[in-house]
């Protein structure tokens, strides 16, 4: 294998976690405010802080 070709499949496969991870975020504070939930709401928060 090329690396031309690793380097486009990293790229894509940090692409596609970023994009799951600010997902994820934002469903658990959404979910953590519409169900009152403090414990998803802070899981959600945590992530903006690191």
């Amino acid at each position: 294998m090329s690396d031309d070709f690793r380097s486009k499949g990293g790229k894509k496969a940090a692409i596609v976690a970023i994009s799951a991870n600010c997902f994820l975020t934002v469903l658990n504070i959404s979910v953590g405010f519409i169900c009152g939930s403090s414990a998803l709401i802070s899981e959600g928060l945590i992530h903006f802080q690191t």
